[in-house]
């Protein structure tokens, strides 16, 4: 099986986190910063380094995700949630303001066209199409105990159960019952 060893460039992030891919095929990087790698043109054709911020200018990116609308949604230390649009290079935050439980998130997961949220003290559920939130905490089931750095989503598609693990636990739940349960 054939691979390649990408080198590393100025452009690419110190230590990529987490890597995604857009609609278009094109591979994202996020570690002290996000960058591109087109998969078209085999390079790194784009470094976002500097984006806006609510408390503290942080370029460590904790979690990232890309819909199919192409807007990278990443998490970077006390800033809350930012929305880059790939085409309209835009940016747009989102933070406790917003109904966000936390500005420091650990994971994220889209299941349909819902974006999941794990911040460290609290779920949250944004409607991509309506940009509406929906918190949930302990008051909805969930454990009374914050979500650390580096938890992780995974939703099991067979049995529709989202998992989350906490700090000693793990959480599984059905999406779009809670939703259900919980109005805006």
């Amino acid at each position: 099986q054939a691979f390649k060893i990408i080198p590393y460039q100025q452009k690419m992030p110190s230590v990529p986190f987490s890597i995604e891919e857009d609609r278009d095929g094109n591979i994202w990087l996020a570690g002290h910063g996000l960058a591109r790698y087109n998969t078209l043109t085999d390079s790194l054709d784009m470094q976002l380094d500097s984006f806006p911020s609510i408390k503290m200018m942080d370029k460590q990116i904790n979690a990232l995700v890309i819909d199919n609308q192409n807007n990278v949604w990443f998490n970077s230390n006390n800033n809350g949630l930012t929305a880059y649009n790939i085409d309209q290079k835009t940016f747009r935050i989102f933070s406790r303001n917003e109904g966000l439980p936390d500005n420091n998130i650990a994971s994220m997961i889209i299941i349909g066209q819902k974006l999941w949220i794990a911040t460290f003290s609290g779920i949250a559920c944004m409607d991509l199409r309506t940009l509406q939130i929906i918190s949930f905490g302990k008051e909805d089931g969930f454990p009374d105990m914050p979500i650390t750095k580096g938890a992780r989503f995974f939703y099991d598609s067979t049995t529709q159960l989202l998992y989350l693990g906490f700090g000693t636990a793990v959480a599984p739940f059905k999406p779009y019952d809670i939703l259900r349960r919980k109005t805006p």
